[in-house]
């Protein structure tokens, strides 16, 4: 990973990327950061970069001249993925962010000075702003530092337990629970009885539970937007003591497809970061993420998927997601949380679509029908009546639904497919979802219950 950064302050970096791990990952080949001055590309005796802001008020601001060809030259010689500049009107950095920039390997951090940057800069040399929270600094540098920092953590190698970094605050979308360590009793305080107990099923629901309640506690707007499931709801509801109403009526009955004679049509789906475009069209492989292994996850099992996988070129990205598996149905996790562990063991990871065309074959006996999906098919894409019933008939074969990351599939990927399924569309013309979202929608429209509310 490279980082190129563009400041008037080269010396305030020396002491973060020194020590702890952004050193490490230095050290290691895995980090690169190089810092360029914009000074060094200012005209005259006095190197000037900053001016007085036309229409008047207070402060200065910096000029377009020395930052643009400062982001020019790096351009040329290091070809940045992005090109982000560090300011208060960006988007908000979170921990999605870091993993999404994690993804690019080259990318630029420019840090602002004094009232902020001219306007014309942000429009034209500029791809995003970054923002890492509502409050007034100085300038970018820390928040750059911030920035580096948080995606350096998701590097693999960079920490001594790679998965201890999808295991940390935010990442699952939880705070993290309470830490404690020796010794048992500090001035009267003493560690949770359960934390000393030896049994690792009990300490991961006593984990668990006491996240949740944090987050509820500490981050109503982090807890809003956790996706729970029927074991989140019993350990919060145990924790604090509150009753807890058990869903009316008997289980359901597995369904059986008419003339399939089974639950569902054999439908299998491939989670794609290689290659995908980006917002501005470019072929680039993308960072797979926590929250899109377990969510897909519990989607394919609740609407019967046979497998889904994950497909990344890299492999240290496939050893990341290899692990995150294993920790749920091989470690703590099948007594942690048992349902999260009978969906995880329905997920694969593969290099690339061949190595997934060729297990299916293996499994099924027979080649897979290819389907793309993705926001911007038009015409000739199948309607969602239509492709439930060609995925019924008498003697199709298995279905590889294909979900793009980043902005969706690339071309070459599509031109490899049978079928297009048409768009997501709502109240209007605007279909931007996260791919998670399309996921579970297409796998509504397609597997769950017919009640003809889709029509052609």
């Amino acid at each position: 990973m490279r980082f190129d950064v563009l400041t008037l302050f080269p010396g305030m970096f020396a002491s973060p990327l020194g020590a702890s791990i952004p050193a490490r990952a230095m050290r290691n080949g895995l980090l690169e950061v190089e810092l360029h001055d914009i000074r060094a590309y200012a005209s005259g005796r006095h190197q000037s970069v900053d001016d007085t802001p036309y229409g008047g008020g207070g402060g200065m601001v910096m000029t377009p001249g020395p930052l643009v060809a400062a982001i020019e030259a790096v351009k040329a010689a290091r070809a940045p993925r992005r090109v982000i500049a560090l300011g208060p009107q960006g988007r908000r950095f979170d921990q999605r962010v870091a993993v999404e920039l994690g993804g690019l390997e080259r990318v630029m951090l420019i840090c602002g000075r004094y009232e902020g940057i001219d306007e014309r800069v942000l429009e034209g040399w500029v791809d995003e702003e970054l923002s890492i929270g509502d409050y007034v600094l100085s300038g970018g540098e820390p928040a750059a530092m911030v920035v580096i920092d948080a995606v350096t953590r998701l590097l693999p190698g960079a920490l001594g337990n790679e998965l201890g970094a999808w295991e940390e605050s935010y990442s699952d979308g939880c705070l993290e629970h309470p830490l404690y360590t020796r010794p048992r009793v500090f001035r009267g305080r003493e560690v949770p009885e359960v934390l000393l107990s030896g049994d690792h099923a009990q300490v991961a629901r006593w984990r668990r539970a006491a996240a949740l309640s944090r987050t509820r506690a500490r981050r109503p707007d982090l807890f809003a937007t956790l996706p729970l499931d029927e074991d989140d709801e019993r350990l919060l509801a145990e924790t604090e003591s509150e009753p807890r109403v058990e869903a009316e009526g008997e289980p359901r009955e597995p369904r059986t497809f008419p003339g399939t004679g089974r639950g569902s049509p054999n439908v299998y789906v491939a989670l794609v970061h290689y290659p995908v475009y980006n917002k501005r069209r470019d072929k680039v492989a993308t960072a797979l993420t926590n929250l899109d292994i377990h969510d897909l996850a519990r989607l394919g099992r609740t609407f019967g998927v046979r497998r889904t996988y994950m497909v990344s070129p890299i492999a240290a990205q496939r050893g990341l997601a290899q692990r995150i598996v294993s920790h749920w149905i091989e470690g703590e996790g099948p007594a942690r949380n048992p349902r999260r562990c009978e969906a995880m063991r329905r997920v694969g990871v593969a290099a690339d679509l061949e190595e997934v065309r060729g297990e299916i074959e293996r499994l099924e006996g027979r080649t897979p029908k290819v389907v793309a999906t993705g926001a911007g098919f038009g015409a000739d894409a199948l309607g969602y009546a239509a492709a439930r019933a060609q995925l019924r008939r008498e003697g199709e074969p298995p279905w590889l639904l294909l979900f793009g990351t980043g902005w969706g599939l690339h071309e070459e990927i599509v031109a490899q497919c049978e079928l297009k399924l048409a768009p997501i569309f709502g109240v209007d013309s605007y279909n931007h979802l996260a791919v998670r979202t399309a996921t579970g929608i297409i796998l509504d429209r397609l597997l769950a219950e017919d009640d003809g509310k889709y029509g052609a």
